[in-house]
Order: C-alpha cells, then structure tokens, then sequence
C-alpha cells in the first residue's frame, strides 16, 4: 500500500499550494517607504518670500484697480499745473487755490484728452479751493462723495491725480485719522495719512477703495495737507458771496465807509481798502489798507457793487493821509504758472497781544507784524511803542502783516 506522498495527484496539490502561499508574500510583503525630501532653511525662506510677494502683487494690482476707479473723475488745468475734480453734473470742476490770482478762463483738458473752456466762478488769496465753470454736459461723472469721518483708522486709501501730460498717477496709503488744519479762519480739518503729500497732487482726491471721494489735496497756510471733503461746501459758500470780486479779481476787501472811518479819513464818499494780498493786481498798483478808493474811471464809489468788470485796467482816483494819488488797477488775466514772489517780510514782529484787549478783539495775534500807524511807516520798536501810546480813547488805525496779506484794523482800548 502507497502512502499519501507517493501519490502523484497529491505531491501536484501540493506544490500549487506552495507556490500561492509564496506569491500571497510577494503581494503582502510591507514595500520600504520613498525617502523624503529635507528641505534646507534657504529654500523654505525663498518660498515665503515668494508666497508674500504674490500676496504684495494682488495688493498693489488692487490698489491700482481702485485708483483707475476714480481717474475718471478728475481733470488737469494745463495754464495753472492742477488736477480738477468734477464737481457736479453742471460743469463745475473743483480744484486746489493757486498762490496768484487764479485767470479767468482757463482751459480744462478732459480725461478723454478733449480740451473745454471753463471760467473762473470761485477764488481767492484766503480759499485753498477754487471752482471753474465748463459748459454743462462737457463733463462727465462727477464726484462721489464720502464723508472723511466715516473712514476707519487703518483702512486703506489711494490719491489720485493728473500729470502735465494728462495721464493719472496714484499713491496708497493708510488713513490715521482727523486733525484741526488751523490754516484759515474758519474750521478746517485735514486727513492724516502715512502717503506724504506732494506738490504734484494739488488738485487731486483722497479716495477710499470704493471710489469715493473723502478728502482734496491743497496748499492751505503754506502747507501741503489733504483736507475733509465735507469743509469744502463751507469754503464754497464763503466764495460765492457777492462781495468777494474784488478780492478775487485784484486782491484787496474794500468795505464801505462807516460813520467812524468817516470821521477818521474825512471822506463822506468812496470805499475803504481794508486788505491787500501779496501777488495780486492790487498789491502791484501801490494800493495798502486804509486807502480810499474813490472813484474807478469816471465812476464815482460808494458801494462794491459800483466795482467796474474786471477785463481791463482800471484808473482810480485814491484818498491817502488826505490826499488824492492816482493809480492803475492792472487787469491780471495772466497765462502763466499761478505763482507769487514774496518779499522780506515788512514790519515789527508782535510779541503777544493781551486777552481781552481792544487788540485781542480785533483780531490781532502773536506772530503778526505791524507795518503802519496811521498811516506812517513803523520806524523799529521804539517808534511803533510811541505811535501807539498816550493816544486816550481816540481809535487808531493800523495795518498788519500776516502770511501773505496786508490788513487794517482800528484799535480802541
């Protein structure tokens, strides 16, 4: 009798058994893992250097998207070197003051690059704003407006402006709040920024990412500051009263003679100049506070409204320390760049002015300098000290200087 492991049906299952259980632990059989990549400090920094810089690119593409928003809002006013803002839907254009009388046409060229004459509607040596007048329908897409307050501290915001040439530039920056700008007399905010603020911009906007406009880059007491679009209306609206042509046009205020200047100039007829500003026609024609004005041409003055059109020169006929001089007004509807030469300043620095005092009320601070006493020349210290005592209650008229302008005041005690 055979055993089982001489049976040949017996040694083949087997041996098939054998060679699945060897193919089972090839299939089973745990592989050795792919070694890892070790990835070396330099290049882990080059990587987050690369990952940041995308992160910048996005940023920067997105500011300018935000900037190229609001382009189409602004102008550029090639005779004066400023960017405009359109105003409303009826032509006015917005921009920053010029040192000099601003012309009284001007040429506004479009962002299409089409040029639209405008003319001169609001101005002034004591406005950092000015308003030109285009044909309604010439432009379009006024301004949107947001008020600076409601931005918040930290948000980001782009300046857009308008070069020589017409083509938009922009900067970014972050908004840090509001301040006082204390730069005219009447209250005045500024924007603070981390974007400084360049002569290039004048004219321009501050925008938020929306295109809004929440502030308007102007020259405002010397300074270059970006101010809160909600003070403008109130800046406005001070330009646009009747009286200001004259000190628009030649820079001088006249104000009609009162029962005291009356007395005081003994003249019963014409206007009193109380204000001459530096760079304008009124300054160049010899004109100083407390001048009167008398007549312009053949046409006698007793109130503003008697002021002959600007568009040419103008002769006038000027009481001075009671007698009477002639001079001639220029018309000043000049082309060129919008600036003022200064000279050294005139008269003697004051020192303090003591609250309550018949100086203090009228005005007068620390840091004005005082050019006349009744109408003579302050000759140093000791001569203004005696020009202004042992006067009594008898009033006193003097002119002051204070940035860029002449004024006079009386003095009671």
């Amino acid at each position: 009798m055979r055993g089982p492991a001489a049976n040949p049906k017996y040694i083949a299952v087997a041996a098939l058994i054998a060679v699945a259980v060897l193919g089972l632990g090839v299939v089973v059989k745990p592989k050795k893992p792919a070694p890892q990549r070790v990835v070396s400090e330099a290049e882990e920094s080059r990587l987050k250097k690369l990952l940041q810089k995308k992160s910048l690119d996005d940023m920067a593409a997105f500011l300018a998207d935000a900037a190229m928003g609001a382009a189409p809002h602004l102008v550029h006013l090639p005779q004066v070197g400023r960017t405009g803002l359109t105003w409303d839907l009826e032509g006015a254009v917005l921009t920053s003051g010029t040192e000099g009388p601003l012309p009284e046409r001007v040429t506004v060229l479009t962002p299409a690059g089409g040029e639209v004459a405008a003319e001169t509607v609001v101005a002034g040596p004591d406005l950092p704003v000015a308003v030109v007048q285009a044909p309604a329908g010439s432009l379009l897409r006024p301004v949107r407006r947001l008020e600076a307050g409601l931005l918040r501290p930290g948000q980001w915001v782009v300046a857009v402006w308008r070069n020589p040439d017409g083509s938009a530039a922009f900067g970014s920056g972050l908004y840090s709040g509001l301040a006082p700008a204390g730069c005219v007399d009447a209250p005045v905010r500024e924007i603070e920024l981390s974007l400084p603020v360049s002569l290039s911009m004048l004219g321009g906007g501050v925008f938020d990412l929306d295109g809004n406009l929440a502030a308007v880059v102007v020259r405002c007491g010397g300074r270059l500051l970006a101010i809160a679009v909600e003070d403008v209306d109130a800046m406005l609206e001070r330009g646009r009263s009747p009286d200001r042509r004259a000190l628009q046009r030649w820079g001088i205020r006249l104000e009609a003679l009162d029962k005291r200047a009356q007395e005081y100039f003994r003249a019963s007829k014409g206007l009193l100049v109380t204000e001459v500003w530096e760079g304008y026609p009124g300054e160049r024609a010899g004109l100083v506070p407390g001048d009167v004005i008398l007549a312009a041409g053949k046409q006698g003055l007793e109130k503003r409204e008697d002021l002959p059109a600007p568009g040419k020169d103008v002769e006038l006929r000027v009481q001075r320390a009671r007698r009477n001089v002639r001079m001639s007004l220029p018309d000043d509807d000049a082309e060129g760049p919008g600036i003022a030469l200064r000279s050294d300043e005139p008269g003697i620095p004051i020192e303090s002015v003591a609250p309550g005092s018949g100086a203090s009320r009228a005005g007068l601070r620390a840091g004005d300098r005082l050019v006349q006493v009744d109408g003579q020349e302050v000759q140093g210290r000791a001569g203004a000290e005696k020009a202004l005592v042992g006067r009594g209650k008898k009033p006193v008229f003097v002119v002051l200087a204070r940035e860029g302008r002449q004024w006079g005041v009386f003095l009671d005690e």
